[in-house]
C-alpha cells in the first residue's frame, strides 16, 4: 500500500504542456469576455451620460430662449402707447424694443462689437446665427409716489422703496393710463440718501447720456422735434430695460467645444457708463439657426406670412424688424466627447457633420406675443 501511495503522489505532480495551454486558453477567453463586458458597459455609460447631458441642455436652452422670446418687445403697455427713447446713440442693445438678428453668413463686422470677436464662426452658410432681445424687467417694477413739480426739467421719479439700480442703467417709465412710455438713462448716483428715486438728467454725468429732458411723444434722439415735455404723475411705473444677445462662441472651459452665450447690458456705477457682460450658459451648443416670421400684409394683422433669414429682412422694401411676429429656432446640441466607435454622419440645416460625436437637433417656433399685437 505504501508503494501504491508513493507512485500516485509522483503521478499527480505538475501539469503537462497541453493541459497548461488549454487552461491558459480557457482563462484568456473568460478574461476577454470580462474585459469586453466592461468596455461595453463603459461605452453604454458614456453614451447614456451624454444623452442625459444633451437632453438637460435642450430643456434649459428652450426654457431660457423660449421665455425671452415670449417677452420680447414687452414695454409694460403695448403697441398703442407712444414711446420716447431719449438715450443718445443707436446701439442695438437699447435701440427700441423687440428682436433683431444676424445671419451667420454675414461678415463678422456686421455683428455688434459687444460679441463679434467671440463668435464660433462667421461669413459662411454653416455659421451660427445671433439674436438680440429687448424688453423691460417687469419682475422688478417700482411705482412713483408723487408727481414731478417741473416737467420741463430733469424728471425726478420718486418711489416708495429704496432700489439697488446703479447710475447709468437704462430705465423705462410708463404713465398710469399707459398712454406714454419713455426710455432714459438713470443719471442718479445711488446712495443711501437718494436710493428712492431715478433722474433722467442730460449732460455728461452718464454715457451715452440722455439727449433731452422731454420724454413725451413718439421718437428718438435722431429727431428730437418729435419729442415733447411729459409729466409722469403719481402711480407711474419704472422698470429696468433689458437688452441681451444670444450667440455661439468657444467655451471658456475648452475652446475646442462650442457654447451658448448671453451678453447683457450693464452699467458701471462709478462712471455711469454702459457696458456689456458675457455669460456662458451651456457648453455643447454647436449651432443656432433662426428664421423670422414676418407679417408682410399692407394692413398689419400680427400673423406671419413668410419666414426669412435675418439678412433678408433689413432694408428689403417694407420688411423691417417691427414686422417680425414670430421666431423659428433650431439648435444643434452635441456631446462633449466621442461616443460612436466610428465616424457617423449627421445633417443639420443642410450641414453634414462626420465624426464620432453624438448630436441632437431641436426645433421650436415661438409667437412673439408682444410684437404680434395689431398696431
Amino acid at each position: 500500500m505504501r508503494t501504491h501511495f508513493a507512485i500516485s503522489r509522483i503521478r499527480q505532480q505538475g501539469l503537462s504542456l497541453v493541459e497548461l495551454l488549454v487552461s491558459m486558453v480557457v482563462v484568456a477567453i473568460v478574461l476577454a469576455g470580462v474585459v469586453q463586458l466592461l468596455l461595453d458597459n463603459r461605452s453604454k455609460f458614456r453614451l447614456n451620460n451624454e444623452i442625459a447631458y444633451i437632453q438637460e441642455n435642450v430643456r434649459f436652452a428652450m426654457d431660457e430662449l423660449g421665455y425671452e422670446l415670449k417677452m420680447a418687445g414687452f414695454n409694460g403697455c403695448g403697441a398703442s402707447a407712444n414711446v420716447a427713447n431719449v438715450v443718445n446713440g443707436t446701439d442695438t442693445f437699447y435701440n427700441g424694443f423687440g428682436v433683431e438678428g444676424w445671419d451667420g453668413s454675414e461678415t463678422q463686422a456686421n455683428f455688434p462689437s459687444a460679441f463679434s470677436g467671440e463668435l464660433w464662426a462667421t461669413g459662411n452658410a454653416t455659421a451660427p446665427d445671433a439674436i438680440i432681445i429687448r424688453r423691460v424687467d417687469s419682475d422688478n417694477a417700482y411705482t412713483t409716489t408723487e408727481s414731478p413739480t417741473n416737467c420741463n426739467a430733469a424728471a425726478t421719479l420718486k418711489i416708495a422703496v429704496s432700489h439697488p439700480v446703479p447710475k447709468g442703467t437704462i430705465m423705462v417709465v410708463q404713465t398710469p393710463e399707459c398712454s406714454q412710455v419713455a426710455v432714459f438713462q438713470n443719471s442718479q448716483q445711488n446712495t443711501n440718501s437718494n436710493a428712492d428715486q431715478f433722474i433722467s438728467n442730460t449732460g455728461n454725468s452718464t454715457s451715452p447720456g440722455n439727449c433731452t429732458k422731454d420724454m413725451g411723444g413718439n421718437g428718438t434722439c435722431s429727431d428730437v422735434s418729435s419729442l415733447t415735455g411729459k409729466c409722469f404723475n403719481k402711480g407711474s411705473t419704472v422698470m429696468e430695460f433689458v437688452g441681451q444677445a444670444f450667440y455661439i462662441g468657444a467655451s471658456s472651459i475648452d475652446p475646442t467645444i462650442p457654447a451658448l452665450y448671453r451678453v447683457k447690458l450693464r452699467a458701471d456705477e462709478a462712471t455711469g457708463s454702459l457696458d456689456t457682460e458675457a455669460e456662458e450658459l451651456l457648453v455643447g451648443v454647436e449651432n443656432m439657426q433662426v428664421k423670422y416670421g414676418v407679417d408682410t400684409d399692407n394692413l398689419f394683422d400680427g400673423e406671419a406670412n413668410r419666414y426669412l433669414d435675418a439678412d433678408e429682412i433689413t432694408g428689403v422694401g417694407t420688411l423691417e424688424w417691427d414686422r417680425v411676429v414670430s421666431v423659428r429656432l433650431s439648435l444643434l446640441m452635441r456631446s462633449l466627447s466621442p461616443v460612436w466607435a466610428s465616424n457617423t454622419e449627421f445633417t443639420f440645416e443642410g450641414i453634414t457633420y462626420d465624426d464620432r460625436l453624438l448630436r441632437q437637433k431641436v426645433n421650436s417656433t415661438v409667437q412673439l406675443r408682444n410684437l404680434g399685437l395689431v398696431k
